[in-house]
């Protein structure tokens, strides 16, 4: 399932300032019909620009000129558009005509249809991406729920995603879930309280679990390494005549896990601590993961492969830190390091998204060394263990 933020009684820099604070937790932000009324199509724009990774939603509430609505609001930035599900089918089809046309999506908004059975079965057939059950702000106060209209309306899609909102907070998450929609969207929910983020990642937890937030949270971060800090790396790589890596902890065990490939590609390569590893020289690389780039014993072995006058690569969350500063080539990982565990913004603990995202890069540059010098994957396991 995936959350959206709706931002209804904010102006953009508010807005910008509560996506900020949630940006981890959410996939799709919303900028309601009160902002667009009150801030037009640039409020879009301005969302996107700061955050290009999330999707936008522009709840414009079409009801006529749809295709010429959906092109003014994807020019704006917007990757979602709202439709109203009382619109004409003809404003239906041209909405999705012209947004399948620019590789946006339409989400039809039921709001205020009375035979919900009837329109979901034909918005479906008409092509919408998503219908949405919604309790508008009126009915919630008398006290109306949308689950009941929510299963009516799963039980005739066959290719819309299904969207609910209207009152959504952690307390009523169990329903939601039961319930089982695509989209889940949550205003209040989470822009009322205090403590945003906290209340953002426990409804992103509870309605996706936490397999598919710690794959979203290390999609993102590997995501954002630098492609030509990694090929720097791999150049490196070709031209020592030895390679050695360092880790302490978990981190240690990453090493180990890379330093194993790059034997399998045939490159002379150490996990430094074996009994085996033999004396770094001018020519060698030395390559130390260190989420803080502070940990004493990486850090002197740091100053030492500096000394001798090896190349040295950091990858690491800080490169202003001490390792950091020591070294030629920088790979920044931006997850929280080990220190930062409590307050920082992975939902686990310690250095977990660091450790997690250090072996994925690892097995990245196994893989751009592969292509950049055409090694298979047939030739590498005829140099595997086989005492085994």
């Amino acid at each position: 399932m995936k959350l959206q933020l709706a931002l209804d009684l904010v102006d953009i820099p508010q807005a910008i300032e509560l996506i900020k604070e949630v940006e981890g937790s959410i996939d799709i932000v919303e900028l309601g019909t009160p902002v667009i009324n009150q801030e037009g199509l640039k409020a879009v724009r301005e969302v996107k620009a700061a955050f290009p990774h999330l999707e936008v939603l522009a709840d414009v509430k079409i009801m006529d000129a749809a295709a010429y609505e959906v092109g003014n609001a994807a020019a704006a930035g917007a990757d979602i558009v709202t439709i109203l599900a009382q619109a004409e089918d003809s404003s239906i089809k041209g909405a999705v005509e012209e947004a399948k046309k620019l590789g946006k999506k339409i989400l039809v908004d039921m709001i205020a249809v009375k035979d919900i059975e009837t329109r979901a079965a034909e918005l479906d057939v008409l092509g919408a991406d998503y219908i949405c059950v919604h309790t508008g702000y009126d009915l919630q106060a008398e006290g109306k729920d949308s689950f009941a209209d929510l299963r009516t309306i799963k039980s005739v899609v066959k290719n819309a995603k299904t969207a609910i909102a209207g009152g959504i907070k952690l307390e009523t998450l169990p329903e939601v879930i039961e319930a089982q929609p695509d989209l889940i969207i949550v205003g209040s929910g989470i822009t009322s309280k205090d403590d945003k983020q906290s209340e953002a990642a426990k409804i992103k937890r509870n309605a996706s679990g936490f397999m598919n937030e710690i794959s979203a949270e290390l999609a993102h971060t590997v995501g954002q390494v630098d492609e030509a800090a990694a090929s720097r790396l791999v150049t490196a790589m070709a031209r020592a005549d030895k390679i050695f890596v360092a880790g302490g902890g978990r981190s240690g065990f990453m090493a180990k896990a890379f330093v194993m490939r790059m034997v399998h590609m045939g490159l002379t390569a150490y996990v430094v601590g074996e009994t085996v590893t033999p004396s770094l020289q001018e020519k060698d690389l030395f390559i130390v993961g260190s989420g803080s780039g502070e940990t004493g014993s990486l850090l002197a072995m740091t100053e030492k492969a500096k000394t001798i006058g090896a190349t040295v690569a950091a990858v690491t969350t800080n490169p202003a830190s001490s390792i950091g500063k020591l070294a030629g080539i920088h790979l920044t990982i931006p997850a929280q390091a080990k220190a930062d565990g409590v307050s920082g913004k992975s939902i686990q603990p310690m250095g977990s998204l660091f450790e997690q995202s250090l072996l994925v890069v690892y097995d990245a540059l196994v893989l751009a060394y592969m292509e950049q010098y055409h090694i298979t994957a047939d030739a590498m396991f005829g140099t595997h263990a086989n005492l085994e």
